[in-house]
């Protein structure tokens, strides 16, 4: 699972990430949402569950480091969590 994210201001940090097809490694079942982990304490914990490749988090503090992780889910449960994707809540800087 490819993951990107932009800060897209001082208080809420987005995650988009390419949506996961059906295949040999899921079963052939068709992803029914995803979970959304996050390590902002020093214990990486569920946040959300999403149906959609968007997500939102806006219980963020400007200029600290966030950790977060996602997984795919379907009817046979949760699948691998994605590598870590590191950000962090900063102003975005005025165009020149």
């Amino acid at each position: 699972m490819l993951t990107r994210g932009s800060s897209t201001d001082a208080s809420n940090i987005a995650l988009i990430w390419e949506e996961l097809s059906a295949g040999l490694s899921r079963g052939y079942a068709d992803i029914s949402g995803y979970n959304i982990y996050w390590n902002d304490t020093g214990s990486l914990l569920l946040r959300a569950t999403v149906a959609t490749t968007y997500y939102s988090e806006t219980n963020v503090v400007k200029d600290k480091l966030y950790l977060f992780k996602i997984s795919a889910l379907n009817v046979y449960g949760e699948g691998p969590l994605s590598e870590s994707l590191l950000l962090i809540a900063a102003r975005v800087p005025d165009s020149p």
